[in-house]
């Protein structure tokens, strides 16, 4: 079932809880242990409550999401950057971008101004490689120029970008849970404190 990175982050939070208040056991019985005594007690007790299995699916979980998020902004992009797929509509297309090509005196500043009244076309698309691969318009200066002028490819840039950094906290947080299981004297780091549902699009669910 799909699920957003918030709800992801919610068992997070709660396998946390339950994690820490195991680890804060533990202190008031290191007068009752030895230290390797009290550190096989605790990792046995972890064991039996599987975190390390639920820690490891809920960073499958939020890998699966990225990769979610990610799809969902290929898709608006690719929309916005169609390519011909029937051989007649190629060729058509090809020839159109021919003709562009051939003109005499084609430098960069003409394929920017070019490639910037080109709204949404395969023929976009096509003299879009086509002028990356003859050093006229950069791949990057595409990108700006999309950005610039496309509401939809910006937003779906930003979409992506945000999907990385919130996957990014809340591995942070996986990675602390991690260190937990293994150290109940782990300390936490400031990620611990920081909830995804204020970054664009965590609410998503993919």
């Amino acid at each position: 079932m799909a699920k957003s990175l918030s709800a992801i982050q919610a068992e997070i939070i709660k396998l946390n809880v339950e994690m820490n208040e195991l680890a804060k056991s533990m202190q008031p019985l290191k007068s009752d242990y030895t230290p390797d005594g009290l550190q096989k007690r605790y990792a046995d007790t972890v064991k039996r409550a599987q975190f390390g299995e639920r820690i490891a699916k809920l960073r499958e979980q939020a890998a699966a999401w990225n990769g979610g998020a990610h799809k969902s902004a290929d898709d608006a992009v690719n929309k916005l950057l169609p390519y011909p797929t029937e051989p007649n509509a190629r060729v058509a297309t090809e020839l159109a971008m021919q003709r562009v090509l051939s003109r005499p005196n084609l430098d960069a500043d003409t394929a920017v101004q070019i490639f910037e009244k080109l709204g949404t076309s395969w023929e976009r698309t096509m003299l879009g490689h086509e002028f990356a691969a003859r050093g006229l318009v950069s791949s990057e200066m595409q990108d700006g120029i999309l950005k610039a002028n496309e509401p939809e490819y910006a937003a779906a840039q930003d979409s992506r970008n945000y999907a990385d950094t919130a996957t990014h906290v809340v591995g942070s947080q996986l990675e602390f849970l991690e260190r937990l299981a293994g150290d109940f004297n782990a300390s936490s780091d400031a990620t611990e404190q920081i909830n995804v549902s204020s970054l664009p699009g965590a609410d998503a669910a993919y």
